[in-house]
């Protein structure tokens, strides 16, 4: 009789065995219904992947803080002159083809004024967290500069005598990027998903290409190149919702910036061929350009507080007879800019607007139109001696008329905006065998806007 203290006693495996031969009858098989695995909805897929969206974040409080730092230093919020611009980053296709290449990405960042910040930063923000999450930080980052840079390009190349600002071609970007990750995907990303979160956003892009297009000042390059470039890095780098594995990705990474280095690299010089003879003119005029840019940003910033009432007539007056007059007289001098030969009586004395527009219609070789022969850059410098002339003896007129009339001051200050817009006009005939700008002029001759 054993007892609880007794050592226990190891029994063979094989009396157990045999102990236990007799099997029990198996059962009748049953058929079982299937089991549904639970599956991760795509807003856990998407975390999943990408737990954090820092790039959307980054660049949104570098555009703030940028504009911040403008707004200080000009103490304002809804203008700036594209002498500011220019200065805190702006683009320049002079510049950007020249030494300050940096431009063609900085521009990005900077932002005409509130209104304009705000709405491109609104619509980071709704639609830059998702694509993120669908691209991955680093490959977001690489579409994002992908397509500012790229559409930014195209725009400078058509018009290279504006300066350029605002994340508007990269925001597009990331809307084209969406677009080319769900064809790329379209098993692991579905259009519901995409449809709830960026369906109205979609739209709201279709309208302001739409609105672009009918406008009869801007062309539609901007948002349509960025639309296009960013399609192509949404193709190029979309992938599966699953955690990417860590073979090859660097390897497919790399590929993908080469490859966006090298188109960039192709437009560059496409865009720069294009634009070839206004670059070639801005070159030679570069100096000249950039303090005419400065003087009259300085006189539009001046206005500006004349009609918020910060800067009385009296003072204006001042600023204009001390500063701005004498400046744009010393511009004149030192760049070659006074009138020579046959054209020397005009210096000597005022030369109202009117008269140059009698004077510009009995001058052969004016400005011709988009189907004849375009203007030399030597008839261009010959106008613009006349235009700077004009400005001169412009603010002049204003400068006297301050403190009288406002009737007389506000004709002078019309035609200033005239001589603007002529400037303008004749900026774009130097630019009209440009193939870019002549292609949007076109396109919009053919639909009856003109």
């Amino acid at each position: 009789m054993s007892s609880l203290l007794d050592p226990p006693v190891a029994i063979p495996l094989a009396q157990v065995a045999d102990a236990n031969e007799t099997k029990p009858a198996a059962l009748p098989a049953v058929a079982m219904p299937p089991v549904a695995l639970p599956v991760m909805p795509a807003d856990q897929r998407l975390k999943a992947v990408t737990r954090y969206t820092p790039v959307t974040w980054f660049l949104l409080a570098a555009n703030v803080l940028l504009f911040a730092l403008m707004a200080m230093s000009q103490q304002r919020l809804f203008y700036f002159n594209p002498h500011t611009l220019l200065r805190w980053g702006g683009g320049l296709a002079p510049r950007v083809f020249g030494s300050e290449w940096w431009r063609a990405a900085s521009h990005m960042f900077a932002h005409a004024d509130l209104a304009h910040l705000a709405g491109n930063m609104l619509f980071l923000l709704l639609i830059g967290p998702l694509v993120e999450r669908l691209l991955g930080p680093v490959r977001f980052a690489l579409v994002y500069l992908f397509a500012g840079i790229g559409a930014g390009l195209l725009g400078m190349g058509t018009e290279p005598q504006h300066v350029m600002v605002g994340a508007s071609a990269a925001v597009s970007g990331i809307y084209g990027a969406l677009l080319g990750c769900c064809l790329r995907g379209p098993r692991s990303i579905p259009w519901r998903l995409i449809g709830e979160r960026a369906g109205v956003l979609l739209l709201y892009t279709v309208v302001s290409l739409l609105a672009d297009w009918l406008d009869f000042e801007q062309h539609p390059i901007i948002h349509l190149s960025g639309f296009v470039f960013g399609f192509a890095g949404g193709l190029l780098c979309g992938h599966k919702l699953q955690p990417r594995a860590t073979r090859w990705r660097h390897l497919r990474l790399a590929i993908v910036a080469v490859a966006f280095v090298g188109i960039l690299g192709l437009t560059g010089s496409c865009v720069k061929s294009c634009a070839s003879k206004a670059l070639e003119y801005y070159g030679h005029y570069a100096a000249v350009k950039d303090r005419e840019r400065e003087l009259r940003g300085q006189f539009e910033d001046a206005m500006l507080q004349w009609a918020q009432n910060k800067l009385s007539s009296a003072e204006w007056k001042q600023v204009l007879e001390r500063k701005l007059i004498p400046s744009l007289e010393q511009m004149r001098i030192a760049c070659g800019l006074k009138l020579t030969g046959q054209d020397e009586p005009l210096e000597k004395r005022n030369f109202p607007m009117s008269e140059y527009w009698s004077l510009l219609r009995k001058t052969p070789g004016e400005p011709k139109g988009h189907d004849q022969k375009p203007l030399t850059i030597k008839e261009y410098g010959e106008f613009y001696r006349f235009l700077s002339k004009v400005r001169l003896d412009t603010w002049r007129a204003l400068a006297d008329e301050l403190p009288k009339s406002h009737a007389f001051a506000a004709r002078a200050m019309m035609d200033i905006h005239e001589l603007d817009m002529l400037a303008a006009g004749l900026d774009d005939e130097l630019n009209d065998d440009n193939p870019l700008y002549r292609w949007f002029e076109l396109s919009r001759k053919r639909k009856g806007f003109e």
